[in-house]
């Protein structure tokens, strides 16, 4: 199963809010789960910060795993 989710509060597309979701029974079990913040920096929407969390989860035979990551990054184009 995936979802994704996007939204975006203002008009300009200025603040940008992403969701995905994903979760998988073969051949082990495996959710993640990853919403992401990304802002532009200026009106013409070339340079952004973006600031992403994602959380993983797997089991298989007695194994449990989880991850936790954080990620942020910026890019800026002239």
């Amino acid at each position: 199963q995936n979802y994704g989710l996007n939204w975006t509060p203002f008009p300009d597309g200025q603040l940008q809010f992403s969701f995905f979701y994903n979760e998988n029974y073969y051949p082990d079990r495996s959710t993640i789960i990853q919403p992401t913040l990304r802002w532009y920096l200026t009106s013409r929407r070339h340079s952004y910060l973006d600031l992403s969390y994602q959380r993983n989860r797997s089991e298989s035979a007695g194994q449990k795993t989880e991850t936790d990551i954080v990620s942020t990054s910026v890019k800026i184009y002239f």
